[in-house]
């Protein structure tokens, strides 16, 4: 088994962390309040990294993907701005919808719906073939997703 594996693993346990402290946190701050100390982290952090991967050499740790290329300013178009809005929008939206809903409500629709987009992208963009693995493990996907909604409506 790829070790990689253990990275979406991490991040999948930090996701359900990091919003549930911040609908914990909102109920203090407000959301908005939140959301700006989220990004204040994640723009010190992400300065300290490209920072980082500015430097000739670079550090021997930073994985090769991580380093500067060159260019960044000249290059930014408004394409480029859409995954930053798509972040924003998941860091508010987890907490918004685990006001209205459990963390294993939200993540599972959230999971399957990450799934699907990503079946679609692997087919459609990536040009890879969708196997027989793969969509058993969205139908189950689905029918999780089902069964844990039905569940919390009464059913």
């Amino acid at each position: 088994m790829n070790a990689f594996v253990l990275v979406p693993l991490a991040l999948g346990m930090m996701s359900v962390l990091q919003n549930t402290l911040n609908r914990d946190m909102s109920q203090r701050w407000g959301l908005a309040g939140v959301i700006l100390v989220n990004v204040l982290v994640m723009l010190l952090a992400s300065l300290a990294l490209a920072f980082c991967a500015a430097q000739a050499p670079p550090p021997r740790w930073l994985p090769e993907v991580f380093v500067a290329k060159g260019g960044l300013w000249r290059q930014l178009r408004l394409m480029h701005v859409v995954p930053g809005l798509f972040g924003l929008a998941v860091i508010t939206g987890l907490p918004l919808a685990m006001t209205r809903l459990s963390a294993a409500e939200v993540f599972v629709v959230f999971m399957g719906t990450q799934l699907l987009t990503s079946l679609a992208w692997d087919c459609a963009v990536a040009r890879l073939p969708l196997t027989s693995l793969k969509v058993a493990g969205a139908f189950f996907t689905l029918v999780g997703m089902v069964l844990v909604n039905w569940k919390a409506a009464g059913g």
